[in-house]
């Protein structure tokens, strides 16, 4: 007898390290409840992050320099990773991601291509946030929002297909239904007024969240360093430190444990999960499923 087919999950992130950073701690931990296949994609190539005049003279050895520390991150949490691309083969630039055409043919067709049940991703900053945001991670988050609707939608890129596919159609045929996502988006600590429906207790899994993401050292100990987003850590026991005390912030706003959290928010963007859905994915939450019953409830309206 075959086996069903493993659940699946997909992130998609603007930069390689935001997966590790944003949600490492989640799936973590999902892994000791689920055998799931993942997939790690992101939109921008990482060309911009970094101050060495080597990188502006040779930007591909950055590009390729972050995409092998990301494979190693993702593999880290069992996930593939993919640098997604335009119909031409072109990455798309670091620091000024855009919402295009071209940009969200490519999430919607890597998006159809996996088939993912959860489809994890950064939040949309709303316009007035007096904390401000990067304009990366809100625009992959207005991506992710725009396409997800067009997901079901076989049509709606058609310039993604292969030509010899197209060729080999006889017109008789129905294109491939794919079932949208439920999506969720991380909590991003470039905005203070993203409110979260859930809040994963990551405590037992701190240690694997700081090893994923310590894969990114030119991120974690060149490039975040240098524009004072934190000191370079000695070791991955520092880093581990550094990103607990980080959640405190969520922890005192809810009057929680002590402890380390990761939040998230559900949307109704794909698909509406069911909250045993949200329970199999998105295992120990600290609110107790209260706020994710009641934003369920909002979307059944």
């Amino acid at each position: 007898m075959s086996q069903p087919p493993l659940p699946k999950i997909m992130f998609v992130g603007a930069h390689q390290d935001d997966m590790q950073g944003a949600a490492a701690g989640l799936f973590a931990k999902l892994r000791k409840h689920l055998d799931y296949e993942g997939l790690e994609v992101t939109l921008t190539n990482g060309a911009g992050g970094h101050q060495s005049a080597k990188y502006l003279k040779y930007p591909d050895e950055l590009i390729q320099r972050r995409l092998l520390e990301a494979q190693t991150g993702a593999k880290k949490l069992g996930f593939s990773y993919q640098l997604l691309q335009n119909t031409q083969g072109q990455t798309f630039p670091d620091g000024d991601l855009q919402i295009t055409r071209e940009t969200k043919a490519a999430v919607w067709q890597a998006v159809r291509q996996f088939q993912p049940q959860l489809l994890v991703t950064l939040p949309v900053n709303h316009i007035h946030d007096s904390f401000g945001m990067h304009n990366d991670h809100t625009n992959t988050g207005e991506i992710v929002k725009r396409i997800a609707y067009l997901i079901a939608a076989p049509l709606a890129f058609p310039e993604t297909y292969d030509s010899s596919y197209v060729r080999s159609l006889n017109g008789t045929e129905e294109l491939p239904y794919v079932q949208p996502p439920f999506i969720a988006t991380t909590h991003d600590g470039y905005s203070g007024q993203i409110e979260p429906d859930l809040i994963i207790d990551i405590t037992d899994e701190i240690s694997t969240k700081a090893e994923a993401f310590y894969q990114h050292v030119s991120q974690v100990d060149e490039w975040l360093p240098w524009v004072g987003r934190y000191p370079k850590p000695n070791n991955v026991n520092e880093l581990q430190e550094r990103l607990a005390r980080r959640s405190a912030k969520i922890a005192a706003d809810f009057g929680l444990k002590d402890g380390v959290y990761e939040a998230y928010t559900l949307t109704a963007w794909g698909s509406i999960p069911s909250l045993e859905d949200v329970k199999t994915f998105f295992p120990g939450d600290a609110l107790g499923y209260e706020m994710a019953a009641k934003k369920l409830a909002l979307f059944q309206r």
